[in-house]
């Protein structure tokens, strides 16, 4: 598990949280000095946005149920890509649609640990419910 997710101790957050400010700190410094040009503007455009979103950008250390990276968000954009780079394109924009449309429905199911064939089946019978066991039987 990593070592981001379970920081519980506030001095611990604190202390990164100060280091974030630190960075913030030497980068407001040094657009002060060279101020920015169309050679550091991205970097000065990044400095903008990581003090603008800092309150975002660490909310993982306070709230367990916020990851710390976008790694997810990104997996699931790796199949519409890879989906593009073999076929070129989608035939339509409905079609584009109806993809994403599946790909969420499945993505979710993978992530509650829900059989997408099962998940599938029930949809197109028009039962999205899992089935639950009776209890005594």
């Amino acid at each position: 598990m990593s070592r981001l997710l379970i920081i519980e101790d506030e001095e611990a957050i604190a202390d990164f949280e100060h280091r974030y400010d630190e960075i913030l700190a030497l980068a407001r410094k040094e657009y002060e000095d060279v101020p920015p040009s169309s050679y550091n503007m991205n970097g000065y455009n990044l400095y903008l946005r990581l003090q603008e979103y800092k309150h975002n950008h660490l909310l993982f250390l306070r709230n367990r149920s916020v990851p710390p990276t976008n790694n997810l968000s990104e997996r699931g954009l790796r199949q519409v890509k890879t989906k593009m780079k073999v076929s070129g394109q989608f035939e339509s924009e409905a079609a584009a649609r109806n993809y994403a449309i599946i790909l969420s429905y499945v993505e979710t199911c993978r992530r509650n640990n829900i059989n997408e064939i099962d998940a599938l089946r029930r949809l197109c019978e028009g039962n999205q419910k899992k089935k639950k066991k009776k209890k005594g039987i």
